[in-house]
């Protein structure tokens, strides 16, 4: 592997270091110390999440959601707005975006996702699949 190749890879960010940052967005200021039993890991695990050295189990990452109000989806993949102003006007189809979500979850559990994809990465790749075909799915 080439010099180049090598700084590239480390230049972009995983999609678990994008998950991790997103994390600390949704916590804002409570100090990690005092969040983290609120979604019941510990503060270590939180910190390994939250660097993108660690992916967190889906109940985490829904108590992360219920707890500082953040959209799901926006939390699992980065589509939309962290706090949507208004019901209703958010870029992406929910239901769609939570079904794929669902799904990528589920594979990650039975340990079927593919090589190399987060479980953000692959609900992404799902709903855009979703999305291509109206009518699969809802439509």
């Amino acid at each position: 592997m080439s010099p180049k190749t090598e700084q590239s890879r480390s230049e972009s960010p995983s999609d678990l270091e994008k998950l991790g940052e997103r994390m600390r967005i949704a916590r804002g200021g409570t100090p990690r110390d005092s969040f983290a039993p609120t979604v019941g890991v510990s503060k270590q695990a939180l910190g390994l999440y939250e660097r993108g050295e660690r992916e967190p189990g889906a109940l985490v990452v829904r108590e992360i959601a219920a707890k500082t109000g953040v959209d799901l989806v926006w939390l699992v993949t980065g589509a939309g707005e962290a706090w949507p102003q208004t019901p209703g006007q958010v870029p992406y189809d929910k239901e769609k975006m939570g079904l794929a979500t669902d799904i990528a979850i589920a594979l990650s559990e039975a340990g079927k996702l593919p090589a190399g994809q987060s479980v953000s990465g692959y609900a992404t790749d799902i709903y855009e699949y979703f999305t291509s075909r109206p009518g699969l799915v809802g439509g």
